[in-house]
């Protein structure tokens, strides 16, 4: 990816993350116009009350990319929207209709994802729909098997049923995120410091194979 592309995609997990210590679904998105400019970004609200026309919060509907696409002060047509997970049915609804022509993230979602929906309506749209590097996905991941754990303690058995559907397209972030979630490492150091995992994960540099890192490796059992 260029230089520019992995500045979006940070700025996207920045996103997630204010959405993390907010108290909402730690997803992020941005949303970038055809002459290559970010001309809006937003996160997950639905956990929040937000007193900002501009954005959805304490809603069902309060989604990163709804919040990216309605917080945006110029038409999306034809742009391309960066979200650190898949987009649910509802926010790849209303990318199709708002004329988003590039879809990118990081995370599969087995669970809710919506972008192999297909009708000849969606066909025309011609939507180019592309994944991040790997490693995007284990953070997003990471981050996500976490919130599961913390807001699901009611739940144990549904916060199984999600995570065993996403760990079968990235194993590896999920067994990191339940390792890091019993060490308390996104709240005892990424929440007090502010510092995202996204930040700390590429602070660590890249080892000689480029699918790992080296915070990767110190968390691997």
């Amino acid at each position: 990816m260029s230089p520019f592309v992995v500045a979006v995609v940070g700025q996207a997990f920045e996103e997630a993350w204010e959405a993390y210590c907010n108290g909402s679904i730690p997803i992020g998105a941005v949303i970038v116009s055809s002459e290559g400019n970010i001309i809006s970004h937003g996160r997950n609200m639905i956990g929040e009350n937000i007193k900002d026309l501009r954005k959805l919060s304490k809603s069902k509907i309060a989604h990163a990319e709804m919040n990216a696409i309605y917080s945006s002060e110029q038409g999306v047509r034809n742009a391309a929207i960066y979200s650190t997970m898949e987009p649910c049915i509802m926010c790849f609804g209303a990318i199709v209709m708002n004329g988003i022509t590039e879809i990118n993230y990081a995370a599969r979602d087995g669970v809710a994802g919506g972008v192999n929906l297909k009708n000849d309506y969606i066909k025309k749209r011609n939507i180019k729909i592309n994944e991040y590097h790997p490693e995007y996905e284990i953070v997003q991941l990471i981050i996500k098997t976490d919130f599961i754990y913390r807001n699901f303690r009611d739940r144990r058995d549904r916060a199984e049923e999600l995570l065993s559907v996403w760990e079968e397209t990235c194993p590896l972030g999920i067994r990191l995120g339940k390792q890091w979630y019993k060490e308390n490492r996104l709240i005892n150091s990424g929440a007090a410091s502010r510092l995202s995992p996204y930040k700390r994960w590429h602070a660590a540099g890249r080892e000689k194979n480029r699918h790992r890192t080296k915070i990767l490796d110190r968390c691997e059992p």
